[in-house]
Formats: structure tokens, C-alpha cells, sequence
């Protein structure tokens, strides 16, 4: 991993058992993502684009090859090793919002951050910045029911920054959006990513809406990295 590196990826493979035969998710891919990069990871499904983030992300672990994240190694951490470098490193965004129906959004956010350890003052500080910082300062008080498709991924978002990490991974967070709200939910990502120097890294199938506003495309077929190239 070199110096700016803040995600290494070595000869890594992921296969899986599926009826009794070997399905090839990701053969043998080499990345580097450099920190403070808005990386798009694109291809059609089935390419191996989400084995790829989840194996950054420390959710699944590779058949062969190595990940490094801001210098942590996942393939010598155990179980409970990995959970420890999910709370505190990374924030991750899906497509469905998977927020909990019968909290607010402050109250989403408040539980995050219970599971990590914080409390009191401290959490509700934190809450409160997450919240303001996606546009959502007067809508703290209201459940998801209450809130529309690109205002609940709005606080996946806050729940997902909430603990300021140094990697976002995103994973077809505008899957369930509208064209609009998902330009305008890149356009918040964009800002996020600039005033904090955070590392992003989005999965999508959607290459045309996501041009506009990624550092780096890296295209992706049959579990392998077909291009990657630096946006201007």
C-alpha cells in the first residue's frame, strides 16, 4: 500500500459454491484508490461490483488476494476484528434505506451511534451535525413514513457519516430515486466529499448519471476491471 494509497486491492478473488459448481465473482483484481477520491465503480449486474465493495467495506472475505483500508489489513482480522473496522473506519449507503420505521431520524442516527460506544452530550452533538450537514436540521423529529425517498436516503447518508469516517462506501444509493433527487443526493456527496476529504467509493449500474460527478470511473465485467479512468 503506498504512501497516498487509502485502498490497496491485490490479486483479489472471491468465488463462490452455488448447486455444486464454482461461480467466478472477482478474478483477480489490482486497485488502488487514492484518499480523498470520489471513486464510481460501474457495470452491469453480475459484474462483480458490489463482491468488490463488500470486500472493501470488511463484509465478506476474499477466496485469495488482499485488501488494505487506510492501513488496516482485513485479511488478518478476525470476525470481530472486521465489525470494530466497520464502526470506526467506514460508513456505508445501500439502495434500500434501512432505516429502523419507528425511530426519528434523530433517533436513527442516536441508535448508530449507540452501537459504537458514544453517548450523552457527545452523541447528541454528533446527531445533530450529521443531520444539519445532509439539509435535514427541520426534519429531525420525523420518522421515515414521514419523509420522502431522497429525504430517508438523506439520513441513511447521516447515519452513514454520522461517526465521520474516512471511507463512504455506496452501494446503488440511488437505486430507489428519481433522476432528480438522485443528482441532487450526488450533488450532496460531492459537497461531503470536499469539505471533509473523505474517500467514496459508489457502485452503480448507472454510468450516465454518475459521470458528471466522480473523480474516477473504474468499469467492471465478469469480475474483472475492464478500464478505469480519471474524469475531467
Amino acid at each position: 500500500m503506498t504512501a497516498e494509497s487509502e485502498i490497496s486491492v491485490r490479486n483479489l478473488h472471491r468465488a463462490y459454491e452455488v448447486g455444486g459448481a464454482q461461480v467466478h465473482a472477482l478474478r483477480g483484481i489490482d486497485l488502488e484508490i487514492v484518499r480523498g477520491q470520489f471513486v464510481a465503480i460501474v457495470g452491469v449486474s453480475g459484474s462483480g461490483k458490489s463482491t468488490l465493495m463488500h470486500l472493501m467495506g470488511g463484509l465478506d472475505t476474499p477466496t485469495d488476494g488482499c485488501v488494505e483500508v487506510c492501513g488496516h489489513d482485513l485479511g488478518s482480522m478476525n470476525a470481530k476484528q472486521r465489525a470494530v473496522f466497520r464502526r470506526q473506519i467506514v460508513g456505508f449507503v445501500f439502495q434500500s434505506f434501512y432505516l429502523v420505521p419507528h425511530l426519528t431520524a434523530e433517533g436513527n442516527l442516536r441508535l448508530a451511534l449507540t452501537f459504537q460506544g458514544t453517548y450523552g452530550d457527545r452523541r447528541q452533538r454528533m446527531t445533530r451535525e450529521a443531520l444539519e450537514r445532509v439539509g435535514l436540521a427541520d426534519r429531525m423529529q420525523h420518522r421515515p413514513g414521514q419523509l420522502s425517498a431522497g429525504e430517508q436516503q438523506r439520513v441513511a447518508v447521516a447515519r452513514a457519516i454520522v461517526h465521520r469516517p474516512r471511507v463512504l462506501l455506496a452501494d446503488e444509493p440511488t437505486g430507489n430515486l428519481d433522476h432528480a433527487t438522485a443528482n441532487r443526493l450526488l450533488e450532496l456527496l460531492c459537497e461531503i466529499q470536499a469539505e471533509t476529504n473523505m474517500t467514496i467509493v459508489m457502485v452503480t449500474h448507472d454510468e450516465e448519471l454518475v459521470s458528471g460527478y466522480c473523480h474516477r470511473k473504474i468499469r467492471m465485467r465478469d469480475g474483472c476491471i475492464l478500464e478505469s479512468a480519471e474524469m475531467t
